[in-house]
């Protein structure tokens, strides 16, 4: 009797375990293709945006960022030296949140935050201004260059 009861609990404990590595497999499989779709999303809208821009530091860093550093965003931008920027210059003289740059048709719109000293091509911006491609933003010491779409393509 006790014997049969050993051989129930061994094929019982057997058809669990292959149960639960089914189980597994087939998670990690459902994960995976969660992953996939998300990543081929993403890869999607990027492929898709229809404004894309960056920021290239010309000088006025020291030895915390390098000149020549790029900061490629989409559509909307934060800049400041705080964590939650998407161009973080970590700078002495760049505040927390310097400024908002939204790329537009051929354009990006600059609003400086907070009365943060900024300038687009020389000029002080009080209020909002636009940069074109090729226009020279001056953020605290820092000076930084607008290119905007097809001249990104080819760079890296």
């Amino acid at each position: 009797m006790q014997q049969a009861a050993y051989q129930v609990l061994i094929y019982a404990a057997r058809y669990w375990f292959a149960a639960l590595a089914a189980f597994i497999v087939f998670r990690a499989a459902v994960n995976s293709y969660r992953e996939y779709k998300i990543i081929r999303d993403i890869r999607k809208s990027i492929a898709e945006a229809e404004f894309l821009a960056a920021l290239t530091l010309l000088g006025g860093a020291d030895e915390k960022i390098e000149a020549g550093a790029r900061f490629p965003f989409l559509r909307e931008a934060v800049v400041g030296s705080g964590s939650g920027c998407e161009v973080r210059l970590r700078q002495k003289g760049v505040m927390r949140r310097h400024a908002k740059l939204i790329a537009e048709d051929g354009c990006v719109r600059v609003k400086p935050v907070r009365g943060a000293a900024i300038s687009v091509d020389g000029k002080a911006v009080k209020g909002e201004a636009l940069a074109f491609d090729g226009s020279e933003i001056a953020v605290g010491p820092l000076r930084l260059r607008v290119c905007m779409g097809e001249g990104l393509h080819g760079q890296a």
